[in-house]
């Protein structure tokens, strides 16, 4: 195992993610229906701010719910906030696998990155380090036959793993990132033919005049006659004032003032 160990540390990393699916690392749909088997879900984030964004609640939800469409049956779920190199997160994880171990059960994370992380691993400066060939064989003799399987390929990159991970927090939150869609404009109303206005004003108004001396106010007018009610404000103030009258009413006869017009 030793002599192994040292070629595969000195293959490239591609290599290095073969290594780990040939050994013990698989992809849970390639295992086949589960037909009822006992299953272990390992849920982890590196910080308290993941934990408190609801981080370890979506996975999960999202493991659960790809174990129970394979068929499998969810036991119990562990969960770990902490890197995935120090210590106490590997002492959780191997009670994880010890418990795995006495039902007959296989362990199921999101992606190979909550099982282990490279000590050296940095989001910001070293994003795509991947663990040492002695850290997964370590893991592999711990798990001792237990089956280990992700969601996510193990062979995916790392950078399709973060996608995946960013996908799967913006669909269980609804947030799918960018900017907010602006508001679709509504097509602007063309504008009323020549003549238009006055025609309506000349079927409606009579009506309008009736109604308000019958004592209706202008939002019954306006409901009514299917004028807004600014309109029928204006041509009653209109009329009172003079400004306009109706064709035979006693002004039509006189000679209209300056200030006075027909309205049609």
């Amino acid at each position: 195992m030793t002599s192994k160990l040292q070629s595969v540390a000195c293959r490239p990393d591609s290599e290095l993610v073969d290594f780990q699916v040939g050994d013990f690392l698989h992809h849970l749909d390639a295992l086949g229906p589960l037909n009822g088997q006992p299953v272990i879900l390992w849920c982890r984030v590196s910080g308290k701010y993941q934990a408190s964004r609801g981080n370890l609640d979506d996975q999960k939800h999202t493991i659960r719910n790809r174990v129970r469409q394979r068929g499998g049956k969810v036991v119990k779920t562990y969960r770990r906030i902490g890197k995935g190199f120090d210590r106490r997160g590997k002492s959780i994880l191997y009670k994880a696998l010890a418990h795995a171990q006495r039902i007959g059960g296989l362990v199921v994370a999101e992606s190979p990155d909550r099982f282990l992380r490279h000590r050296d691993f940095d989001v910001n400066t070293a994003p795509d380090k991947l663990p040492s060939a002695t850290q997964w064989d370590d893991l592999r003799m711990e798990a001792d036959g237990v089956i280990l399987a992700t969601l996510t390929r193990p062979d995916l990159p790392a950078s399709e793993v973060r996608s995946h991970q960013r996908k799967r927090g913006q669909k269980a939150k609804l947030k799918w990132g960018g900017r907010p869609k602006k508001p679709r404009c509504l097509p602007k109303k063309p504008p009323c033919p020549p003549g238009d206005m006055k025609l309506r004003r000349s079927e409606q108004l009579p009506l309008v005049l009736e109604l308000d001396r019958q004592g209706d106010s202008l939002s019954e007018i306006a409901h009514f006659t299917g004028v807004p009610r600014g309109t029928v404000y204006e041509w009653l103030r209109k009329c009172k004032e003079g400004v306009w009258f109706l064709p035979g009413s006693p002004m039509s006869s006189q000679t209209n003032p300056k200030n006075t017009r027909d309205f049609v």
